[in-house]
């Protein structure tokens, strides 16, 4: 005969699949265990209250907990109740076991709050930031993210003008790690980073899962963070806050002749509390923000052009944001959370040049909504339905209009060659989850889908640019002194849409009270990566005569992202307080919909790149250099094109990574975390030029292969890296301090290839370049 017992798992009536998992195991004095037993879990914050019966093995378990404290009784006739307080984190995975002596012996116990600093039930490594660190460590830009560089294997990064943190083994950090907000994320389509940003009055907390994660999350091949947005409880209550900082206090620095401009004011506040108690909740935070400074160019008294360029410029930024979110409980089975994010943001002068003639501005607006309803099906099932709409448009333009660039080995001036650029974008996305507990094991099964929608106003080279081998200035009688290449581009207007589909399943196995398995599978399927129509309609075309020998119009899609996951933890002890733990892991990151902009931008519009010097002496007169013909019109009279590809056979870039560690919780208030990590990232990305001879540089008597085109930029797999750590954190607190975090990484990372997408290997006949 079998029989199959299913233990019993609740919804919490403020569900959120962000939220935290709470599950244990009821025993008497003996060790028996005692079925029936009434677990009754109260959110202290906003009252929500809700109560499960342990099943004949005496387990537990309530799922997708919002973030807060809580109160834990267990009651059973003829025993002492007991009650227990916990503090449940975002993302937890927590383990409360009870005993429960007889009612003679012991009428009640309770046990006042503790917070686990060591999971059981998780093998995954993860750091937690909460609420009480948030606001009290100091942030200068007001970035939540920025607090993540103090977790192991983190660090800061500023590869690009919006990243903050970077995560120890992807060869390019801006698609290492997606940013999770309530469970919609936050990733750009651009830059990789995250855009925009949250108001830091808004976020109760942040977990970031290392190298290791679950099933149920994707787009990532090193981390993931994800973040929870506070909620209102049962008390009203606020913050509000200005800070100014006025330039006529800034002092001179003594080595410098005259004192740059600074000026900040930033204020905001928030509010949140009941709109009917115990049921339905409100808060909402604004925060504003306005710097002037000064852009400063100061180029070495060597350089030739350091008189001309130095200088001071003035660069400002403005940004407002806005966080409102309504929590509502229908009844004890059923619950839903809306919340709106805005960003809106302005800089001027933002990036790093040697003449503000190249200098760029750049916005960025941000709307997102986010609602999830939740229904306790049954006694061990529970349902979440979440939907995210965000609409995004980040922009960037030239300080400089209708000066073409010039690139010199020691000043780039002109309009930047990049600008005017725009990209608004609409994201919608749909998750479905399903939780349910049968026996030992803790299923959770879910699908993604996205409908990615991204636009493109481009106008890279549109004014033309020059590039030079020297400093020197141009003399027609002297040929070292011409330009070597100039590149000039049409305008246009390009769209590029994907429906992204996903699918997984997590098996949580407590195989014994001391062995449990995290077994986890996921697959990925973006329909569109490969831009199938594009090349179908251009290969049709004679003007692109000849690009059949670089791609094909069957090309299907990257199919092959299977990725399994496997996690397990062993309570040494049996008092949960000493926990080892491995895992491995297969993890496919998200396609950066840029590529595929671009590549149309470089494909469907008109490029040109022109190395003749015959054309080239006619330096500064792009008239002339083109024969008095439109970009259009030279390329139309059969003058060579220049184009940027996604290959026939574009995968996304790929990650497996193994942990080994263990996690020791001393005492009730300090905790140890030491694991190694071993990270080889495959198929991520750089560039070939297809269009090379076989050998020596091209001349008019070593061409290239096909004569229609110049450079044939191709976007590959061929990046590779290795990351080997050990990453280990330390937390403690005592009297006076409320929190010491103490994090220490030993690591060393190999790359064979690039860091960004657009890079060349540095030979590509001998393409194996490794570094580290």
């Amino acid at each position: 005969m079998a029989c199959v017992v299913a233990a019993p798992v609740a919804g919490a009536a403020a569900v959120q699949v962000v939220g935290a998992n709470l599950s244990g195991r009821i025993t008497d004095d003996g060790g028996g265990a005692l079925p029936g037993v009434t677990i009754t879990i109260t959110n202290k914050a906003n009252g929500s209250q809700q109560a499960v019966v342990t099943n004949a093995e005496g387990t537990y378990r309530v799922v997708a907990l919002q973030p807060a404290p809580y109160q834990i009784k267990a009651e059973l006739a003829g025993f002492g109740a007991t009650t227990r307080e916990i503090v449940l984190t975002i993302g937890a995975n927590a383990t409360l076991d009870f005993k429960l002596g007889v009612a003679a012996l012991e009428e009640s116990i309770t046990v006042s709050a503790q917070t686990p600093l060591v999971e059981v039930a998780r093998a995954a490594p993860s750091s937690t930031i909460v609420e009480s660190q948030i606001q009290a460590l100091p942030v200068l830009e007001r970035n939540f993210l920025a607090l993540a560089q103090l977790m192991p294997g983190a660090a800061p990064n500023y590869i690009s003008k919006f990243s903050r943190v970077k995560f120890g083994g992807p060869a390019d950090q801006r698609n290492g790690y997606t940013t999770i907000v309530d469970g919609g994320d936050l990733d750009d389509a651009i830059w990789g980073d995250p855009t925009v940003n949250i108001s830091q009055d808004a976020v109760q907390e942040f977990k970031v899962f290392r190298n290791q994660f679950d099933a149920q999350y994707g787009a990532a091949l090193a981390a993931v963070v994800t973040v929870a947005t506070k909620s209102g409880t049962n008390t009203l209550h606020g913050s509000g806050y200005f800070f100014g900082r006025d330039d006529s206090f800034n002092a001179r620095n003594a080595f410098a002749r005259s004192k740059p401009a600074y000026g900040q004011q930033r204020f905001g506040g928030s509010t949140g509390g009941p709109v009917i108690r115990n049921r339905t909740h409100f808060f909402g935070a604004y925060e504003y923000t306005n710097v002037a400074k000064e852009s400063i160019i100061s180029l070495p008294a060597s350089n030739p052009f350091a008189a001309r360029e130095n200088g001071t410029f003035p660069a400002t930024s403005r940004e407002h944001l806005i966080v409102s979110k309504w929590d509502h409980r229908w009844s004890d089975r059923s619950s839903v959370f809306v919340r709106y994010a805005y960003d809106d943001q302005r800089a001027t002068r933002t990036a790093t040049v040697t003449s503000d003639s190249a200098n760029v501005n750049d916005t960025s607006k941000m709307h997102s909504v986010i609602g999830e309803q939740s229904w306790v099906l049954s006694n061990s099932t529970v349902n979440s339905l979440r939907a995210h709409y965000m609409w995004n448009e980040v922009a960037t333009l030239p300080v400089t209009l209708g000066v073409p660039q010039e690139v010199r080995p020691s000043v780039t001036t002109g309009q930047n060659w990049t600008s005017p650029q725009f990209f608004p974008r609409t994201r919608i996305q749909v998750f479905e989850t399903l939780y349910k507990t049968a026996g030992r094991h803790d299923l959770k099964f879910g699908t993604d889908y996205t409908y990615a929608r991204h636009a493109y106003d481009a106008h890279f080279y549109e004014s033309g640019y020059w590039q030079f081998a020297t400093d020197a200035a141009f003399d027609r009688n002297v040929a070292s002194t011409w330009p070597i290449a100039f590149i000039q581009q049409t305008t246009g207007l390009y769209e590029y849409n994907s429906h992204i589909i996903a699918a997984y399943a997590q098996d949580d196995w407590r195989v014994t009270d001391r062995l449990r398995l995290n077994l986890g599978l996921r697959y990925d399927l973006d329909t569109n990566l490969r831009m199938n129509d594009v090349y179908a309609d251009v290969l049709s075309n004679p003007a692109y005569a000849g690009l059949e020998r670089f791609v094909s119009a069957d090309r299907g899609t990257d199919a092959n992202n299977v990725q399994p996951r496997l996690g397990v933890t062993y309570d040494v002890l049996g008092t949960g307080r000493l926990v080892a733990r491995a895992g491995w892991g297969l993890y496919i990151t998200r396609n950066r919909h840029y590529f595929g902009l671009t590549a149309q931008d470089r494909l469907l519009g008109t490029a040109i790149r022109i190395e003749d010097p015959n054309q080239l002496r006619l330096y500064p007169d792009i008239n002339a250099v083109l024969g008095g013909k439109s970009v259009s019109e030279y390329v139309a009279g059969g003058a060579a094109r220049s184009v940027y590809l996604i290959p026939d056979d574009y995968e996304l870039p790929e990650s497996r990574n193994t942990t080994a560690g263990f996690g020791w919780q001393i005492n009730g208030t300090t905790g140890l975390e030491v694991d190694y990590v071993h990270a080889y990232g495959y198929n991520q990305l750089g560039a070939y030029d297809l269009n090379l001879p076989a050998s020596g540089r091209v001349s008019a008597a070593n061409p290239r292969p096909v004569s229609r085109f110049t450079e044939v930029k191709s976007l590959e797999n061929f990046t590779r890296s290795w990351y080997n750590a050990v990453e280990s954190q330390f937390r403690t607190r005592f009297k006076g301090v409320d929190s010491l975090s103490v994090s220490y990484t030993l690591s060393s990372t190999t790359r064979d290839g690039v860091n960004h997408y657009q890079n060349y290997p540095g030979t590509m006949r001998t393409p194996h370049e490794k570094g580290y």
